[in-house]
């Protein structure tokens, strides 16, 4: 019987070499062990035996080479990451003492990551583009929130995690909220009851807020049920979505 995994990957569009590579890679203790022991026939076997040194030897190079390949792209990989931690670590600064940082009143012994592009040298000069997150020593104000822990940049803005249960921008919020570019509410998880339009939402509904030049729109998904949509521009809710 065919293993699942092994079975899956079948299923999958891959050719016969693709196969036959990730099957030597995933089952490596056994290519290894009978790679060494071809390679050990190809070497110590008498003269007379000369086929069965080169087929042993073929068959060493099959599960002994595609081993070797993985091995050194893995250490590549591995000095890669190493390299880029270090990048990492050289474009991070951990405040001695309180400081104001891209708006912000930070904690002593709270760590900044700078992108890593950044210049350091203008670290104090820094803006929110400028860095990629903060691992906050204490409970910080930002923008009217109370966060901990850290606090970081992601494509659509910045996440961070509320200090108990707190109201943000009106909305009850409670555990990780989700910000746009200007530390605006995008995300958040009600921690109570809380009504709209004179529709009541029940704790654990999350609201997602979508406001642009083209429409301005509050997307509720209480749990265990729909998507209600509240356009804020017409005062009502438009629909539901399953």
């Amino acid at each position: 019987m065919i293993p699942t995994s092994t079975a899956l990957f079948l299923d999958l569009d891959f050719s016969l070499l693709q196969i036959y590579l990730w099957m030597v890679v995933h089952n490596w203790h056994i290519s290894l062990l009978i790679g060494v022991l071809l390679a050990g026939v190809a070497i110590f076997a008498t003269s007379k035996w000369l086929l069965w040194r080169v087929l042993s030897g073929v068959g060493a190079a099959m599960l002994l080479v595609p081993l070797l390949l993985f091995a050194n792209n893995a250490l590549e990989r591995k000095m890669a990451l190493q390299r880029y931690q270090q990048k990492v670590e050289t474009h991070s600064w951990m405040l001695k003492k309180p400081r104001t940082i891209a708006g912000i009143n930070l904690p002593a012994d709270t760590k900044i990551y700078f992108n890593t592009w950044f210049d350091m040298q203008s670290k104090a000069q820094a803006t929110l583009d400028d860095i990629n997150s903060f691992e906050l020593s204490a409970p910080t104000e930002i923008n009217e929130m109370v966060l901990n822990g850290r606090f970081y940049g992601f494509s659509n803005g910045w996440i961070g995690t509320l200090v108990g249960n707190q109201s943000v921008e009106g909305w009850p919020c409670t555990g990780e909220v989700k910000l746009d570019f200007n530390l605006k509410l995008d995300k958040c998880t009600f921690y109570k009851e809380h009504t709209v339009a004179g529709k009541t939402f029940p704790k654990g509904t999350k609201i997602d807020i979508e406001i642009n030049p083209f429409k301005s729109t509050w997307y509720f998904h209480p749990p265990d049920d729909k998507y209600l949509v509240y356009d804020i521009d017409k005062g009502k809710f438009i629909s539901q979505l399953w």
